[in-house]
């Protein structure tokens, strides 16, 4: 038999009674009955006989289970033939990876015996080779570790035609749930609800759809991956600095385990990366040496300054940059954490409306008073959303006890193709107080250019 992963194959075995007695006989089966099974419900064979357009008899309540063991059995009339339904099933879960399926070969046997002389009447003997499958859509999923993972897709985009209706879907990973579901006016989408990984795991899984409920055509199957990584939360303010805490006990537990098998005698670099390079720094953003953890807990340092308000998540990467010692030419990923983050608005405590007059060669330049509310002196930082249009000529400044001071703003012109347009920006002035690295307040700036 020639078959394709994910696409069941159907046959009937002619049984004859050769003896001139009535016979019960016991149905027995490799221990690999995933793959092959007898078809008891006579709906689903009629089905197939159907598909196949077969017009050997069906017969109702063909096969009874045996009362001690369980086992089918039939009951054969002296010299009686009966046709006997299987399914081949080449959709089997592997012992290695469960999306990586290759050609196989499969040798079954099927042994009708007799009850009363335990003497075999028949044997069948099933010779399979399975073809690999053809994966048609891919997903890559990024999310948090030892969570529940839900999605839906669409399944118009998977290259099914439009003729087809799925009302079948099946993975071949047991863990992973799958279900077709159908929306007002016949869009269909796909249900995946499974449990994710442990910090820095990657699973693979297949799923298969099907046209019918006995899954008779295999019309596309899916490849997913799902890269699993402990998340962070952070609570932010926009425009004000917050440190990232990350968790290192992972990245310490693999390195520490790497050194145990004999890499401790050469020197290990380290190099830190984010996915959100405008409103991330990462000291040292060069790779460094990694003498001991004291170094990942003291000396790295990683700040979060949003630009932006609402929620986000991003990742920031570990890896080991490539070296003579290690003798490999490309980067080694080692740890990934997800940081989400909600920012929140800061306190705006004053707004301005200003106008900035376009015909003139030089920035325009305006003041604004700013005052220490603290008894002790202290050292501050004005900075702007955004520095393209506003610009602040000394952002550190020292005010005495209860002192203030006036900070001189640079408004730039707004321009498009190196002509001056008239326009209105709205954008804000963070005061941070350095000595404590904590947001004090924000000024609103609504400026508009004539």
């Amino acid at each position: 038999m020639e078959a394709k992963w994910g696409q069941p194959e159907f046959f009937e075995f002619l049984l004859q009674n050769t003896f001139a007695e009535t016979v019960i006989c016991l149905v027995s089966m490799s221990t690999d009955t995933n793959r092959l099974r007898l078809i008891t419900d006579s709906a689903e064979w009629k089905h197939w006989k159907a598909r196949h357009n077969l017009k050997s008899p069906l017969e109702r309540d063909l096969l009874r289970p045996e009362e001690s063991s369980g086992q089918p059995t039939l009951l054969l009339n002296p010299m009686e033939s009966v046709y006997i339904p299987f399914i081949y099933d080449p959709f089997t879960t592997p012992t290695g990876d469960a999306a990586e399926v290759g050609e196989e070969s499969h040798e079954l046997r099927v042994v009708f015996t007799r009850i009363d002389s335990g003497e075999p009447i028949a044997i069948l003997e099933v010779l399979a080779h399975v073809r690999g499958h053809a994966a048609s859509v891919s997903h890559r999923w990024i999310s948090e570790a030892h969570s529940t993972l839900e999605r839906t897709i669409p399944l118009h985009h998977a290259g099914i035609l439009s003729s087809s209706r799925v009302l079948n879907a099946r993975s071949l990973d047991p863990s992973v749930a799958c279900t077709i579901r159908t929306e007002p006016g016949g869009v269909q989408s796909l249900a995946i609800k499974c449990h994710t990984g442990g910090a820095n795991e990657v699973r693979s899984f297949l799923v298969a759809l099907y046209t019918d409920r006995w899954r008779t055509e295999c019309v596309s199957v899916w490849h997913f991956t799902l890269h699993c990584m402990e998340k962070v939360n952070i609570e932010a303010v926009r425009g004000q600095s917050t440190r990232i805490h990350l968790p290192m006990g992972e990245l310490v537990r693999r390195m520490r385990d790497e050194s145990a098998d004999g890499h401790s005698g050469r020197q290990r670099l380290l190099q830190f990366h984010s996915s959100n390079l405008l409103d991330v720094a990462i000291h040292p953003a060069q790779p460094f040496s990694l003498t001991s953890t004291h170094v990942l807990t003291n000396e790295l340092q990683l700040a979060l300054r949003p630009s932006f308000t609402g929620r986000a998540v991003f990742q920031v990467t570990a890896t080991e940059p490539p070296s003579s010692d290690s003798m490999s030419f490309v980067a080694r990923l080692l740890c990934t954490w997800l940081v989400s983050v909600s920012v929140r608005e800061p306190n705006i405590v004053k707004s301005y409306e200003l106008t900035v007059p376009l015909q003139t060669t030089t920035p325009a330049v305006k003041k604004i008073a700013f005052a220490n509310p603290y008894a002790l002196q202290r050292t501050f930082r004005v900075t702007s959303s955004d520095a393209s249009v506003l610009a602040v000529k000394d952002e550190y400044f020292t005010l005495e006890a209860n002192g203030s001071e006036e900070v001189e703003l640079v408004f730039r012109t707004l321009s498009k193709e190196g002509q001056q347009i008239p326009g209105v920006v709205q954008l804000l002035l963070y005061v941070e107080n350095v000595d404590t690295g904590q947001h004090e307040e924000a000024y609103s700036l609504r400026i508009a250019y004539v």
